[in-house]
């Protein structure tokens, strides 16, 4: 082999290492950046479900008499992704009437609407994102889920 091919070789290993470790510097402020664009996306998600959630309350009382607190739970292996307790009961709306929401459904928390027909989401989970919003005029509030 040539002196030439062998300052080839050690030339081109050398740059591959540069890029590992250049790659390897980026890829903690790259994944920072990704989570913070995750957590608008989630925080975002959250504010319309809870639009949508009185929204849907509304609907549902249009066919029949909901009563209040009004729950829905969520989870990702019922049918809807959800499950509707009225008084602590489970509530099936007879026209079935379905929660319309643009996005990704919460895999676990839940949304109650209570007597005055406010609604508050409660730990609403979306990936590691664990979010909630009190009422109306509160911000929502999220942090990782540490399970």
């Amino acid at each position: 082999m040539s002196n030439y091919k062998i300052i080839k070789m050690v030339e081109n290993g050398l740059v591959i290492i540069v890029l590992f470790v250049i790659i390897i510097i980026l890829a903690s402020p790259i994944g920072k950046i990704v989570d913070s664009f995750k957590l608008a996306s989630v925080k975002e998600s959250t504010r319309e479900i809870f639009r949508e959630s009185r929204n849907f309350y509304m609907n549902l009382n249009i066919f029949e008499e909901v009563g209040l607190p009004l729950k829905i739970v969520f989870d990702e292996n019922a049918a809807n992704g959800y499950v509707l307790y009225s008084r602590d009961q489970v509530f099936n709306p007879v026209d079935n009437t379905v929660l319309k929401f643009n996005g990704k459904l919460p895999t676990e928390g839940f949304i109650e609407i209570n007597e005055n027909e406010e609604p508050s989401a409660i730990k609403l989970k979306f990936g590691k994102f664990l979010c909630s919003k009190v009422n109306t005029d509160a911000e929502v509030e999220c942090s990782i889920d540490e399970e």
